[in-house]
Parts: structure tokens; C-alpha cells; sequence
């Protein structure tokens, strides 16, 4: 879990702490104003590394378009430099600028995620006390919505170190990999900090297991499967990540948002079942029935979120190849933050705990 004693300081702080001279900060500085701190060249004195796509463990996208590299995806890299500075992008900030952010691990530690101040392209310092001590550090992909059909996040560009200096790129390894399929509370919206934070990170740092994330907020069924067409190609995509596991844990916008009626979304869910089950059959598939909510009245459609949850379970009873887990067995409206909706930083944790077992 995130230790903040060990977290990196704000950029300023670093940047006039102890570790960089008035010097170096003035070359750092111009050379941002000159670059804009827009592009690869972040300082004179810097190797600069641009991340690819294939140096990205548990990516299911590229580094351009829309969306750029899933939620949470990580790239990592191990150092002996005494400082190194990352280039991220974020087209979140806007929209809520409290998660435009990238995640850090230093070590295994987590840290102060790395904090955006515009929707830009932004420079990050980061020291690392001393110089001559190899170190492993991982940079995480942050959270991401789509309130209006264009996904938005925040993304790993390079990394720049200081010339001399060890810098090996970690390549992503190849095992058994878990596929979630979510909403925001999947991407840990209303946690503290996502990236380190959110039920799916956790169960990557505390239970080991290895956690790819197919998701964003107002993400529902609707998007990815109101036709046979749709359902094909998306179940062929989850397919092509060759998941041992596919956890399924959508269903409350269909219901909050006015999607479509209970009924229509408990057929397509069901196909969609079959789909995956035919594109993928050694995978095992976990349904996830929607946490609690403040309010669960029924929508526009007249249905309450549990005539959702009674398609969801009628779907995984006639399938013996599914597993159903009772989202209301895990949360109570208890662990919600103040919106009635998203869980806080200690429900995504309960979230994770209760679904180790199972995977």
C-alpha cells in the first residue's frame, strides 16, 4: 500500500530541494521553456527513451488515437540514475482534474501519483536521492471516462535520464492475465488515487495477480453489445488478449444512465456470454452483479438496478461455465462515497479482498 512518507515531493519542492542545484534548475527550466515541455527534448544533459507499445505490460491499446493505452497499464524500468523526468499527456484534466494523473512505484513502493495542471502534455521531475543504486520504477497509465464518446486518460510518453546513467527497459511479462470489464468503479473513481488505489491495482499489488483493465467511467453494456455485430467484435477483441479469466463487473449506467430496458440488456448480456464462451472456451468467466446504490429506484425504462442484477444472475445460472458473484454481498451503501454510487478508497479495497479468492 501507499506509504507517503516515502512519496516524492511536490516538483517544486524537488526541484529546490537538496538533491538539484540552482544551477541545474535553471538549465532544467529554460530548457522546458524552449521545448515547450512538449516534446522529447526535456533537458539538454538527458537521454530521452519513448515508450512503445510493445513496452507496456497489460496494454490493449496504442500510444496514439483514442483511447491511448488502457487504465493502468504500466511501463517499467529499472535505474541507477539519481533522477530521471517522465513526459505524460492527460486530455482528463478538464473534465476532473483530480484524477488526471500518472501512477508511481518505486521499488514496489507506491507514490504520490504524478499530477497534471493542465489538459497538456507536462513534464514531471522526479529525484531519487542518491546516484549509483539501481532501482526498479513503474509508471502507470491513469484512469479513464468517456462522459461523451470520446475516451479520455492520462498516458506515458518517454522517460529521460541522465547520460551515463543505467536504464533498462522491464519487458512485460507473459502469463496468466485476468481481464476486467468495468465502468468507473473498475478504473477506482473516488478512491484517493486510482492508480494506486483501485480495486483492480490492488489486486495486482497485494494479491499478485496480473490485472488487465477493459474499462471507463459511464462505460455500460449498451456501448459494447446492443447489436450481435457489436458483441462479435468486441468478444473478439477480449478473446485476442488470451485472458485465463474474464470478470464481467457492468450493468449499473445501463440501469443509471436510461441505456436500454432491463430485459433487452439481460438478452445481449446473455449472447454476449455465449460470444466470449465460443471465441474464447478455456477462459474462465466471472459475472459480477452491481455493488448497492444510495438510490436504485426504478429508471426510465421502469426498472429498478435489481431487475439488472436478476438478468445478470439468470444469464450465469444457465451457463455452467460462468461463475456469479453477488456485488450487494460485497458492499453496502456504507462504503460509498458521498455520491451514492462509487465506492471509497476502503471499499475498493473490500472490493479486492473479497475477489482474490475467486481468481
Amino acid at each position: 500500500m501507499r506509504n507517503d512518507n516515502d512519496a516524492p515531493k511536490s516538483i517544486q519542492e524537488t526541484l529546490l530541494g537538496r538533491f538539484i542545484g540552482p544551477l541545474f534548475l535553471c538549465s532544467f527550466v529554460m530548457a522546458c521553456i524552449l521545448s515547450g515541455c512538449s516534446g522529447t527534448i526535456l533537458m539538454p544533459a538527458l537521454s530521452t527513451y519513448e515508450v512503445q507499445v510493445a513496452d507496456l505490460q497489460d496494454n490493449g491499446y496504442p500510444n496514439t488515437g483514442s483511447p491511448r493505452q488502457s487504465s493502468f497499464a504500466s511501463f517499467t524500468f529499472q535505474t541507477d540514475a539519481g533522477y530521471f523526468a517522465v513526459t505524460g499527456t492527460t486530455t482528463m484534466y478538464n473534465f476532473d482534474p483530480e484524477y488526471a494523473q500518472i501512477g508511481l512505484r518505486i521499488d514496489g513502493v507506491d507514490q504520490t501519483p504524478l499530477t497534471f495542471k493542465a489538459n497538456t502534455q507536462q513534464v514531471f521531475f522526479v529525484p531519487l536521492d542518491t546516484t549509483g543504486t539501481l532501482r526498479t520504477i513503474e509508471l502507470r497509465s491513469g484512469a479513464q471516462s468517456d462522459p461523451s464518446g470520446v475516451v479520455m486518460g492520462s498516458f506515458i510518453d518517454a522517460v529521460a535520464y541522465p547520460p551515463g546513467a543505467e536504464f533498462a527497459v522491464v519487458a512485460p511479462t507473459v502469463g496468466s492475465r485476468i481481464l476486467f470489464y468495468g465502468d468507473s468503479i473498475t478504473v477506482g473513481s473516488d478512491s484517493k488515487y486510482p492508480t494506486n488505489d483501485g480495486y483492480t491495482v490492488l489486486l495486482r499489488d497485494v494479491y499478485g495477480l496480473r490485472v488487465m483493465v477493459e474499462g471507463w467511467g459511464y462505460r455500460s453494456l449498451f456501448d459494447d453489445a446492443a447489436t450481435s455485430t457489436a458483441q462479435g467484435s468486441f468478444t473478439a477483441r477480449i478473446a485476442s488478449f488470451s485472458p485465463v479469466a474474464a470478470v464481467f463487473f457492468i450493468g449499473t449506467n445501463d440501469y443509471g444512465l436510461n441505456r436500454w430496458p432491463a430485459s433487452d440488456f439481460g438478452r445481449a448480456y446473455a449472447s454476449t456470454l455465449d460470444k466470449l464462451h465460443a471465441a474464447s472456451p478455456e477462459a474462465k468467466v466471472f459475472c459480477v452483479t452491481p455493488i448497492p446504490r444510495i438510490s436504485e429506484v426504478a429508471n426510465s425504462f421502469g426498472d429498478s438496478l435489481g431487475d439488472y442484477r436478476s438478468q445478470i444472475s439468470s444469464a450465469a445460472a444457465s451457463r455452467p461455465w460462468v461463475k456469479l458473484i453477488d456485488g450487494t454481498a460485497i458492499l453496502s451503501t456504507g462504503d460509498l462515497d458521498a455520491d451514492g454510487v462509487h465506492p471509497t478508497t476502503a471499499g475498493q479495497a473490500k472490493l479486492a479482498k473479497a475477489l482474490a479468492p475467486y481468481l
